[in-house]
């Protein structure tokens, strides 16, 4: 991929009471070895300090009414201006190369969308729930014979498919 043809990248972030766990977040986000474009906050109804708490950061924040991860997602896709949307939970945090594994994952331009491994850095019995997300991930994959399943807390998709897209998922 030459350098000028580097897709423009944007991470769309769904947020309802993250304020434990955004600024480990975004000082994630901002540490990669190749940065985003655009960074999208989607405030959905937020009651503690999420949106106080990332503010300092070069985000754009917009709101979502109408409460639920899929109309935060929606808005926050809606809104994106990069050739290729990133979604991450609020409490994930991207390794340092993420997005230049996604570039690469994505110089193919029949490739639509990808969708990665998560790794529960808090979870109490991790390995065990890694092995359990694992076996549901499998599990999911077999049974999706026409498309394969993206996995909100770790993928990315390109503008062109989301406006394709957008009114059947």
């Amino acid at each position: 991929m030459s350098h000028k043809n580097i897709p423009r990248l944007t991470m769309v972030i769904p947020a309802y009471n993250e304020a434990s766990t955004i600024v480990s977040c975004l000082e994630a986000i901002f540490s990669q070895d190749h940065p985003f474009d655009e960074v999208i906050i989607v405030d959905n109804n937020s009651t503690d300090e999420t949106i106080e708490l990332a503010k300092p950061f070069d985000v754009k924040i917009i709101t979502e009414e109408r409460q639920g991860v899929v109309y935060a997602r929606d808005a926050g896709f809606d809104a994106a201006t990069g050739d290729i949307i990133g979604r991450i939970d609020a409490d994930t945090l991207l390794e340092k190369k993420w997005t230049k594994e996604l570039l690469r994952a994505l110089e193919d331009e029949d490739s639509a969308a990808v969708t990665g491994p998560v790794y529960y850095h808090d979870m109490p019995g991790r390995s065990t729930g890694q092995k359990v997300d694992t076996m549901i991930r499998q599990g999911l994959d077999k049974l999706s014979t026409r498309a394969k399943f993206l996995f909100g807390s770790n993928m990315a998709i390109r503008s062109s498919a989301w406006s394709v897209m957008r009114d059947v998922v």
